[in-house]
């Protein structure tokens, strides 16, 4: 016998160690009600027990043939201890476990028909299950080859010496889930099981010390090896209860793991949901979970929205984020194959969404066209892990997709008598080492494992890939009737099947079509993707296996068979021609006009996903996407609309009665052709471009004064644009050229002199750099080293006195192959909405130029001008308005002034550093809820980020720093919506918080505060820097600067159409230098939260500078903004 448990060979030797060493020692805890009913084992009775029906079997194994082939068993008792007694005596008797779940008494349902074809492939000689469940089971096996026994009422035999086993023997035949096909039997040694085990000892730092709860079902590898034998193995206590109990009230979960102390526990994704879902505040509030050290989470995508709901709905409860432990594994491996590191929490990573579609994991910090996944950690030990080509199987290098291939000890011995298919799967050798095919894919990220799908599974649709996985969440997420972790997406004749259930509670007030078309919406919205049939079926009716999860390839079957009853209003499979157009409910007339499709191309929506009453803000139209919306309606009524007429509440159908009205009724503005040459000399700055200016030191800086590593040259914005096929580059060039003429702010320098910076128009400018790169041949790598090295050049900053202030690169792929364009502004010359409106021209000035016709470019008030009445209004400005700025901010008790901020520009770098919080995101449905209540939803996050800070500090207001795109009329300037440069205006406001208001009074007390600042706010800024009173600036300079600020980024969802020449593929700034400026001039916040609208979902993340505030302090803020925003959501 072995000495210990980690030194057995066999799985007997592990079970007689125990019986040896602490016979007296509970085991297992079997919790029959789920809750207080309990009964228990001990390691002596389990010993004893597992011998006796050892011998048992074996004398009763004359039937058993041919006498050569190994003995097998089928494991078909309930959840409890005497399954666990049957396990072990198959082990102690050389006869091979099958576990499997119980049939059910009804002979033809649909899980005894997958019964039966389970004891069909096994072929097993024994039927072990409890006494209380002979009867049922006799029903089913009508196999006279199958000895049937009760393991809790046998006659106990005669003591006799059991065989040898072996480390060779196979121990279990353990069937897959069949999510991607039929289930298979994976053949699994006692050596395989053994060095498993010890992998997940190591990576879960398992002794007998730990103390383990666990609901999961037996029959399958994560409850029967992460759970029985891993308990064996270390010796550990586990209490366990039946998965039925768990999922009828998911409370007892997290109960069993308060009361029995447990320190280790887990499961797949949908039970952290369905804890969240299910479990009420209330309840919550009695459990104490910290001391629950490791929360696994495996069996299926691991996604990041899982995770952050649990740690957000438990926080309360003690629970850490640092407990959770996302695993990657398979049966075929055993179990575990990789994990993060203990108490390092999960890491969630956003990748470029276009370049994971095409095989590539490209890291992106914004979540703008992008996947965000959860690492899986790093191999396991015993293991070695490697990303390879699937059909090639040539290795990847890191950060590209491949099929994951495994090896090591863990590694099955095949497929039950499936030949052919064990060796495509397990007997591919290399360097004399034999490797799993595991069917995932996935790629090395930082030395850890990202999974990004199933080979079987991937959908691939007009020649692109998606992952179902990440299509079944966006539907699920697009409406609350939907249930989570309930949708199958696959493919008929390359068209997109979706199949979802609803949630029970939304039975009977559920409108289909209404979910129909956001679920449409969302696929358009976010993959660009429209389904030919999207079928909404009761719950329940989904096909699963045995462990739970969605079977694709069983879904697709029931589809064709035509096998489910849809809803009311959802079509099945037959009355469907295309895209649900049989229960779409009847479009009214302005939705049929052209404006309103061009309007749903712009938003990349299908029209049936819009109705006449919706309003612009509904439709996220915010100050960005009415610019481009602006430009591009154009093209269809023919002439410029004007932007400031298309408010946040405008309907749809009033939005066609507004253009359709007589062009002289919108009249375009007349731009003034020789308003440039009157506009010569010094041109007054933005407060924006004196405050980033005034941080840097010019060239001729005084003899000692440091320069910065990173100038003034350094704040660069890019935009990545895919150009088409044959792109014809002298026509870009030129429309290039047009384009950089037309936007005066491009023609600025800026110059240092005396100690001051200024800016004036350069005389016969170079107003935009092209160049071309020739990446004829290059494989991805060699691109992407290509990019980088452009960035490099880019980023070595611009020359601000001698220009340009925009440059182009067209990276050449050859004949035949799209290419890209990279443009690159200094962001002294542009804002967001200028990089906007630039793209936009793009598209339309390079297919004028390709067909010849006649380059039209909207009328744009020349910047230049737009300055002179800025700084024109700054002079104008009341004296009182001073006061209202000093009411607002007050004065702080240790003042900053300008002369003692300017000694700090020197300081340590660290001070300059911020950390960015993981996102997170309301769903499409909640979104639209606010966006329909609150057009301008910055109001919505000042009051959240107020409520947070209040309930943090104790504080009774919070001073909020909000940013404002600033394009406002001065004097009879108009507003210039379609005009270049940095409009941007920051100013703060002040929320008092009470503990009495709801979220939606608090919401709107500050819409009636926002509507009280003068001037939109731009009074702040230009007293502090363009008013030439130095008195004012310096009471300005001395006033409170505020901690915190919002900054709402509006729609960035891909813009520039998709089906435009040259779609936007991606951008993204460098803002060192402008956090330099903002710390030197002492206008650094602590903490930021941003927030956008992507794909119709409101995103949100939190920047914060650690030296400043602990990221304790930021996450209970995020947690507690969170929490009021959706609160504020879900009032109806």
């Amino acid at each position: 016998m072995a000495a210990d448990t980690l030194t057995a060979f066999n799985l007997p030797e592990v079970i007689a160690c125990l019986a040896q060493n602490k016979p007296q020692q509970t085991a297992f805890i079997y919790l029959r009600d789920g809750d207080t009913d309990a009964v228990s084992i001990n390691y002596a009775e389990l010993d004893s027990r597992a011998r006796e029906l050892a011998v048992h079997m074996l004398a009763n194994a004359d039937h058993c043939q041919p006498p050569s082939d190994f003995k097998r068993a089928l494991l078909l008792h309930p959840p409890g201890l005497e399954f666990i007694v049957g396990l072990c005596a198959c082990f102690y008797a050389g006869v091979t476990a099958i576990p499997c779940y119980p049939p059910s008494a009804r002979l033809n349902s649909r899980s005894s028909e997958r019964f039966l074809r389970l004891v069909e492939d096994a072929d097993a000689h024994f039927a072990l299950t409890d006494a209380d469940n002979l009867a049922k089971i006799r029903l089913h096996l009508s196999q006279p080859s199958i000895r049937l026994i009760a393991t809790d009422a046998f006659e106990a035999p005669a003591a006799a010496d059991l065989l040898p086993v072996h480390s060779q023997d196979i121990a279990l035949i353990q069937y897959t889930s069949g999510s991607s096909g039929a289930a298979n039997g994976v053949l699994l040694n006692h050596a395989n099981l053994l060095a498993n085990l010890a992998s997940i000892k190591s990576s879960f730092s398992l002794s007998s010390d730990s103390r383990v709860v666990n609901w999961l079902p037996p029959y399958h590898d994560m409850g029967l090896i992460g759970g029985i034998l891993s308990a064996l193995y270390s010796g550990y206590l586990m209490v366990f209860m039946s998965p039925a109990h768990f999922l009828q009230r998911p409370l007892r979960w997290l109960t069993a793991i308060d009361r029995y102390k447990a320190n280790t526990s887990g499961g797949p994704g949908f039970a952290y949901d369905l804890c969240v879902d299910k479990i009420a505040a209330a309840d919550i509030q009695t459990l104490d979970l910290s001391r629950w050290q490791l929360a696994f989470c495996g069996a299926e995508p691991v996604r990041p929205e899982t995770m952050r709901r649990f740690h957000q709905a438990f926080s309360s409860a003690g629970f850490r984020s640092t407990t959770l432990f996302p695993c990657y594994g398979l049966a075929e491996a055993t179990l575990m194959a990789t994990a993060v590191k203990l108490g390092a929490g999960p890491r969630f990573q956003y990748f470029d969404a276009q370049a994971l579609n095409q095989g590539q994991a490209i890291v992106v910090s914004d979540p703008v066209e992008s996947y965000e996944l959860t690492s899986c950690g790093d191999v396991a030990q015993g293991f070695s892990l490697k990303i390879v080509e699937p059909e090639k199987c040539t290795p990847c290098p890191d950060g590209f997709i491949g099929e994951i291939w495994l090896s090591g000890g863990s590694i099955a011995q095949g497929y039950w008598r499936q030949p052919k298919q064990s060796d495509e799967v397990f007997n591919t050798e290399e360097s004399n080492e034999r490797w799993l095919r595991t069917g995932d894919l996935g790629f090395i990220e930082g030395g850890e494992l990202f999974v990004s799908g199933r080979l079987k599974d991937l959908l691939i649709i007009r020649g692109r890939n998606y992952y179902p996985s990440d299509v079944e969440e966006t539907v699920t997420n697009s409406h609350p009737s939907l249930a989570r972790n309930a949708c199958a997406a696959f493919t008929v004749d390359t068209k997109l099947i979706i199949a979802a259930e609803i949630r029970r509670e939304a039975r009977r007030d559920i409108n289909p079509e209404r979910v129909l078309r956001t679920i449409r919406q969302a696929l358009s919205d976010y993959f660009d993707l429209s389904a030919q049939h999207i079928v909404l079926i009761r719950p329940g009716a989904l096909i699963r296996t045995t462990s739970g999860k969605i079977s694709r390839s069983a879904c697709k079957a029931h589809y064709l068979n035509n096998e489910w009853k849809p809803l009311s209003g959802s079509a099945n499979k037959d009355s469907l021609t295309r895209s649900d157009e049989s229960s779409s409910p009847p479009v009214d007339d302005a939705l049929n006009d052209p404006i309103i499709l061009g309007l749903a191309a712009m938003l990349q929506v299908s029209p049936d996903a819009l109705d006449s009453g919706q309003t612009l803000g509904e439709l996220g139209i915010d100050s960005l996407k009415r610019v481009e919306m602006t430009l591009y309606l154009e093209t269809i009524v023919g002439y410029t609309p004007d932007p400031s007429l298309l408010t946040p509440d405008l309907p749809l159908a009033d939005l066609v009665t507004l253009l359709r009205q007589p062009q002289a009724e919108n009249p375009p503005a007349e731009q003034d052709k020789h308003a440039l040459s009157e506009l010569s000399g010094t041109l007054p700055m933005t407060p924006l471009q004196s405050a980033f200016l005034a941080a840097f030191p010019g060239p001729d800086a005084a003899e000692g004064e440091e320069k910065e590593k990173s100038g003034p040259g350094d704040f660069i914005s890019f935009i990545y644009l895919r150009t088409p096929v044959n792109l014809e580059v002298e026509t870009l060039k030129l429309a290039l050229q047009r384009l950089s003429q037309h936007f005066d702010s491009l023609r600025l320098r800026f110059h240092y002199q005396e100690g001051q910076w200024s800016q004036r128009y350069a005389v016969d400018p170079d107003h935009l750099r092209f160049e071309r790169i020739d990446m004829t041949g290059l494989d991805k790598a060699q691109v992407s080293a290509q990019r980088e090295a452009m960035t490099s050049r880019v980023t070595q900053g611009f020359d601000l006195a001698q220009g340009p202030l925009a440059r182009a690169v067209f990276f050449d792929r050859g004949t035949g192959e799209t290419g890209i364009l990279g443009i690159a502004f200094h962001h002294l010359a542009i804002d967001v909405i200028s990089v906007s409106i630039f793209a936009t021209l793009l598209q339309q000035v390079y297919a004028q130029l390709l067909t010849a016709t006649a380059v039209y470019l909207p009328p744009s008030p020349l910047y230049g001008r737009w300055l002179s009445a800025m700084a024109a209004h700054a002079e104008s400005i009341a004296h009182s308005q001073v006061g209202y700025w000093q009411q607002v901010c007050g004065v702080p008790a240790h003042q900053k002034f300008s002369g003692q901020v300017r000694q700090s520009r020197t300081q340590d770098i660290e001070s300059l550093h911020r950390k960015v919080l993981p996102f997170a995101s309301l769903s499409t449905f909640d979104s639209r809820q606010l966006l329909q209540r609150y057009p301008q939803p910055d109001v919505v996050f000042l009051a959240a980020l107020a409520y947070a800070w209040c309930q943090h500090s104790g504080d009774d207001h919070a001073l909020i720093l909000l940013e404002h795109h600033g394009r406002v009329a001065y004097g009879d300037e108009p507003i210039p919506w379609t005009t270049m440069g940095w409009f941007v205006n920051r100013f703060p406001v002040r929320i008092p918080v009470s503990n009495e208001q709801s979220p939606a009074a608090l919401v709107a007390a500050t819409q009636a505060l926002l509507a009280q600042v003068p001037d939109e706010g731009v009074g702040y800024g230009l007293l502090e820097w363009v008013r030439k009173d130095q008195a004012i600036q310096q009471t300005m300079k001395s006033l409170r600067r505020p901690m915190l600020a919002v900054h709402y980024r509006g729609s960035i969802d891909s813009g520039f159409r998709s089906d435009a020449p040259l779609p936007n593929i991606g951008s993204h700034s460098l803002f060192a230098a402008y956090s330099k400026a903002l710390h030197y001039n002492n206008q650094s916040c602590h903490l930021t939260l941003f927030s956008s609208l992507k794909a119709g979902s409101m995103k949100l993340g939190m920047q914060y500078a650690p030296f400043e505030m602990a990221e304790s302090v930021a996450r209970v803020l995020f947690t507690d903004l969170q929490t009021f925003i959706q609160a504020l959501a879900e009032e109806r």
